[in-house]
């Protein structure tokens, strides 16, 4: 039987020959794709050399003939645009000087981005190929591959050209990563080295110019069309893995899984597995392999390119250049296929690398030595083809990567990390070749050599060591610290090549010099593909524990299983959580107190102890629960949320801003926030920074238009030493003039730095245009006009009018409620509150009195008011922000110092004494930038900004708003870590995902005290700014229908939901966010809201409600104590393009276009 179907069992003496320490050697089913588990067993099965033979056949016919024509189709693809460059394509599509160069670039270019990490630990392309049937992804990508080649022959001019060639980049970046994994999923190792290629070209070159489809024309749609047939082919023909093959019987599969386990590299395994990267990031071939690529791969990308135009300055013809470069893909066949042989002849894959780049440098210093004279364009020409020696290396270093590179996610991860070395090999080679060099290109050919000297010392660095690696080896094999795991028994296990190495189980020796392959195995320990699982092992190594210590009631075996059960449970609901509490918890175990979380806590134990883990399940408990609030008696509020941790955090929330500011304060805010912790009337500003190091931590004050913040997160041995360094800055500040003058300059150059970009500036001027010439709208950003106005005195005068304990609220994360209020005691108990009540707080500007002395006041210059209302000067022309071309909310050609702010209108401080001052008044309006001129080094792009009046804080549909902010969403073209975020949100899928030329566009809504604003910004290329705002409309619109396709649905606004708890949730396990949410909700809500009750409130709401909150933001039906005006506020900052005409709109055309969607009021 077992000769029928060329199976011969396994032999008596052989059945424990992998048997180590740990007694039977099986395999680890843990570590095995489930797929491939269903047609293996625990040890190999013999497959005699005649069925081996029949199996290579069968795959051959269905898989090689498809990598070889696969191949063939996209060498003849890279090669199209190098004949095209003789035929006509610079002249028919108007290139300019070094634009044809970009051709290939932007090939590799977005190759690339597709190979770049994107999921955390992940590459997109081999992300894709780990967990899709990898036959039909490969397919779908070719057939893409061809239309995209084809619509190359309707292209009118550079950028189409441009956008076509980088979309081929995207469907040709399948392939390589594709066979790859092919390769190491069919073949044996000898069998990994057959990858042909070549370029070949066809006589398109005779159609005439005169006609109506240009020859190159011809070529593409050729080329294009083929490629399409034969992605509908391989969609047919190719199986996705010997698993799924339906054209072969089991038995047959069966036998095709089996001939692939001495590889020792796995056929699939779809779990990702961090350690391995971690692996790869260690291992120095992984280094080797990039480099290879990359000095291999920059040379081509150039020469490819190029190879038309260099083979024609020899002195030949266009037509004779065509057929000259057909011995080119002949030689590269030529060269490849001897490599192959002498590999298996000679078993010495690098020695055949070395030997074969040798002739490529020795035809680079021929072209670059040799003058390009008639008379020696033969020899040139021979050098030339000499140069292409080189691809010796492409496929025996493919082969290097498949036969010592093992574990499936370490395998992916080299794969790509190889991938983007070869994009960017490619993408580079064509930038060096210069026209201003041509035709010898001297530069270019330097670059080449160099390459091709440096891949010779790489190549000698990695054998020597894998020569190091293989003596490592036979040392532990003599001395006997693994044993040779004969049955391949561990072939399967999804774990790297170092991991056989180093524990034996299963050891890949690097192929570099004829030696045998050995495989080795030792004591596997329990391992296991669930990610909770290893949580709870990291957890309990971070707690001092062991869960393989003994027991003396229970064994090492049987809490392995326990905890292989404990760790499957902990997907379930907290019954079996309990459940495998009870389960795991030993006799007379220790627990140590720990923050109680509504989750399973994993209590440690010292490491010495004999007992294990102690798992337990806490309960739930709110930590608002544990807030206390105390005033003291001059008014100062101390708030404390005594959870406990490593870090505790101190807090004080001063209620000043920029929105308190008259015209004579205005912009200290922003100064007084760099004054801090710098020289007090104890110490200098040199021992101040000296203190703040030794405290350690994080320690910071920022300025909003609401509160002044000093905070700091510190250990929590230092909390006493941390009050009283926040208690001196605040108090006891110096502020010197020497110091001023530093922080205005430096203030100088942050504003200066601000304003050159627009995606940082537009948000604080959408304030300015909402509310004009009162409180919200001033300016976060001290005006540049303000800044010789401020010294010593103003900042003085502002510390002493602001700084009062009724408007302060000292805040403890972490801390007792009694020891916060013996330290507020201590270093804040003597601060003496204000003589006169304090302005209205967060209703208006405030006034610049203090209650300081007469005197004091009266030493005040042009930057305060006088003591007396009567005596009061009118205050200096008050530009808010020098820059803004803006009268009266209306877009003008003004000059570049126009003001926002009429003087003659401007509240004095007479004013604001006479009457309460009022609330944030919400006027709308709009706010037109000069336009960004074009630039050279990259695209401009025109920034819009469409915004409502919003709510305040404290409104009970605050939480609707902000849910209908997550729901918008949004995000960019670009974003660090690659793109996916928040891509299930509708400005992502509707806007970002449907029109190309947006580049950005997000939901924003901030919120104050009594109004706040609700919008999006969006960024877009020139020339779109009409359709942009069309479709910012659009969207906010789509949020009040109540019908039809776009209105508001039960997934989207659950999914919205879920996502604005998470994301409150996990921001609050920050300690910095936890104390200032305390702090600041004591300074406006006089408590802190319960986390409970605002994830309560989230839950409850329906769509009925975002609904209504959306009509009446967007509609301008808002009721807040300002009684806003309800209009629309739109900032604009257009960017001018080469060849594009720009047509600003005036303030009316945009009103029209946003009274059409019916948004706002006029």
């Amino acid at each position: 039987m077992a000769g029928d179907t060329g199976i011969r069992p396994e032999t008596p003496e052989h059945e424990d020959a992998g048997a180590g320490r740990g007694g039977k050697n099986l395999t680890n089913y843990d570590l095995i794709d489930k797929e491939v588990a269903g047609y293996v067993g625990d040890s190999r099965v013999e497959i005699d050399e005649s069925t081996n033979r029949r199996l290579k056949r069968m795959i051959d016919k269905r898989i090689l003939t498809v990598m070889v024509i696969t191949y063939f189709t996209q060498a003849l693809d890279k090669g199209t645009m190098s004949f095209a460059s003789i035929m006509g394509i610079i002249e028919d599509s108007h290139l300019a000087s070094n634009q044809y160069s970009w051709f290939t670039t932007i090939i590799f270019l977005v190759i690339l981005v597709v190979e770049y990490p994107n999921p955390p630990n992940t590459f997109q392309t081999n992300f894709i190929l780990q967990r899709v049937p990898i036959g039909k992804y490969l397919s779908a990508n070719i057939i893409l591959w061809g239309i995209t080649l084809s619509l190359h022959a309707a292209a009118p001019n550079f950028v189409s050209l441009l956008v076509l060639r980088g979309l081929l980049g995207a469907f040709e970046a399948v392939c390589q990563p594709a066979f790859v994994l092919l390769s190491s999923t069919w073949y044996m190792m000898n069998g990994c080295q057959q990858i042909i290629g070549g370029l070949l070209a066809f006589a398109f070159s005779f159609v005439p110019r005169e006609s109506p489809l240009k020859a190159w024309q011809a070529l593409f749609m050729t080329y294009g069309v083929a490629t399409v047939f034969w992605g509908v082919f391989v969609l047919c023909w190719i199986p996705d893995s010997p698993m799924r093959a339906k054209c072969w019987s089991e038995e047959d599969k069966k036998l095709m899984v089996e001939r692939v386990r001495e590889n020792r590299t796995g056929v699939q395994n779809r779990v990702f597995r961090k350690e391995q990267i971690i692996h790869a990031l260690k291992d120095p071939q992984v280094y080797a392999f990039a480099l290879i690529q990359f000095c291999t791969t920059l040379p081509s990308g150039g020469l490819g390119s190029y190879a038309s135009i260099i083979i024609k300055s020899f002195g030949f013809t266009t037509w004779q250049t065509q057929l000259l470069q057909m011995p080119t893909g002949l030689v590269m066949i030529c060269v490849m296929l001897t490599s192959v042989w002498a590999e298996r002849k000679f078993k010495n894959s690098i020695i055949i690398m070395m030997i074969g780049v040798l002739p490529t440098i020795a035809g680079v210093v021929a072209l670059m030595s040799v003058p390009f004279e008639h008379n020696k364009r033969v020899g040139l020409l021979i050098a030339y083809y000499a140069m292409y020696s080189f691809w010796v290396c492409s496929g025996l270093a493919l082969s290097l990567v498949s036969r010592n590179v093992a574990g499936q996610t370490k395998k992916t991860a080299v794969i790509a990390s190889n991938f983007v070395f070869w994009a960017m090999g490619n993408s580079i080679g064509p930038q060096c070749f210069r026209d201003k060099d041509k035709p010898r290109y001297f530069m270019a050919l330097s670059i080449v050599l160099g390459c091709f000297v440096l891949l010779e010392v790489v190549l000698i660095a990695l054998r020597t060591y894998y020569v190091w690696m293989n003596k490592k080896r036979d040392v532990m094999v003599a001395s006997g610290e693994v044993v040779e795991d004969v049955d391949f028994t561990h072939s399967f296990e999804d774990i790297t090549d170092n991991k056989r190495r180093t524990s034996g189980a299963g050891m890949i020796r690097p192929i570099a010099e004829p030696v045998a392959v050995h495989q080795f195995s030792a004591p596997s320990q329990f391992q296991s593909s669930n990610p909770l699982a290893a949580a709870a092992v990291i957890a309990a190594r971070k707690s001092n524990l062991s869960f393989w210590s003994s027991s003396s009631t229970t064994s090492s075996q049987q809490r392995l299983a326990m905890l292989r059960q404990f760790t499957t449970r902990l997907q379930q609901p907290r019954a079996a959580a309990s459940s495998c509490a009870r389960l795991l918890r030993p006799k007379g175990g220790l627990g140590l107190p720990t923050r109680s979380m509504a989750t399973v806590a994993v209590e440690g134990i010292p490491k010495s102890s004999p007992q294990t883990a102690d798992i337990v399940c806490a309960h739930p408990q709110e930590p608002t629960e544990l807030d206390q609030i105390t005033t003291l008696p001059n008014g100062l509020r101390v708030a404390s949320e005594a959870l406990p941790g490593s870090f505790s955090g101190v807090g004080v929330y001063v209620e000043a801003g920029s929105r308190f500011e008259d015209a004579g304060l205005r912009g200290v805010s922003h100064i007084m926030d760099r004054l801090a912790f710098k020289s007090t009337s104890r110490h200098s500003a040199d021992a101040m920074l000296e203190k703040v190091e030794a405290l350690g931590g994080n320690i910071q004050c920022a300025s909003s238009r609401e509160s002044m913040m000093y905070q700091a997160a510190t250990f929590n041995g230092a909390v006493p030493q941390t009050v009283e360094l926040l208690a001196e800055t605040i108090r006891d500040a110096r502020l010197t003039d020497e110091e001023v003058a530093e922080q205005i300059e430096t203030a100088r150059y942050e504003v200066a730095e601000i304003w050159a970009k627009p995606e940082l500036i537009l948000p604080e001027l959408v304030h300015t245009a909402a509310f004009k010439d009162n409180t919200l709208g001033n300016p976060l950003l001290c005006p540049e006009d303000r800044l010789a106005a401020i010294d010593k005195t103003t900042v003085t005068t502002y510390r002493d009018l602001f700084y009062r304990p009724e408007r302060m609220v000292l805040a403890f994360a972490g801390v007792d409620h009694g020891l916060a209020v013996t330290l507020a005691k201590q270093f804040f108990g003597d601060m003496k509150a204000a003589a006169l009540p304090a302005a209205l707080s967060r209703t208006g500007s405030e006034t610049s009195l203090s209650s300081a002395s007469d005197s004091d006041a009266a030493a005040s210059t042009g930057s305060s008011a006088s003591s007396s209302p009567s005596a009061s000067p009118k205050p200096p022309r008050a530009n808010l922000i020098t820059k803004i071309p803006f009268f009266k909310n209306i877009s003008t050609s003004a000059p570049r110092s126009a003001a926002v702010v009429d003087s003659g209108n401007a509240p004095t401080a007479a004013d604001l004494l006479a009457s309460p001052p009022p609330p944030a008044h919400y006027t709308g309006g709009f706010l037109s930038l000069p336009p960004q001129p074009p630039s050279l080094n990259g695209t401009n792009f025109t920034h819009i900004h469409l915004a409502f009046e919003g709510l305040p804080v404290g409104s009970d549909d605050i939480y609707a708003l902000a849910t209908l902010q997550t729901l918008l969403g949004g995000g960019g073209s670009f974003s660090a870590g690659g793109p996916g975020k928040g891509m299930y949100s509708r400005l992502y899928t509707n806007v970002l995902n449907q029109h190309g030329w947006v580049e950005s566009c997000v939901a924003f809504n901030h919120s104050y005290t009594d109004s706040g604003l609700f919008g999006i910004s969006a960024s877009c290329l020139p020339g779109h700014t009409q359709h942009m705002l069309d479709v910012m409309c659009q969207e906010l619109r789509a949020l009040t229908l109540e019908t039809g396709f776009s209105r508001l649905q039960e997934g989207e606004v659950a999914r919205a939901k879920n996502q604005l708890r998470s994301s409150l949730l996990m921001n609050l396990e920050s300690r910095m966010v936890e104390l200032e949410d305390l702090g600041r909700s004591v300074q406006v809500h006089g408590r802190k809201v319960p986390v409970r009750d605002m994830c309560a409130r989230i839950e409850a709401l329906t769509v009925a409600d975002l609904r209504r909150v959306a009509a009446a933001v967007v509609g301008g039906r808002v009721a807040n104590p300002g009684a806003g005006s309800g209009a629309p506020t739109v900032v604009v900052q257009e960017a001018q393009a080469y060849g594009l005409t720009s047509h600003g709109m005036t303030w009316d055309q945009i009103q029209d276009r946003i009274d059409g969607w019916k948004l706002g009021r006029r």
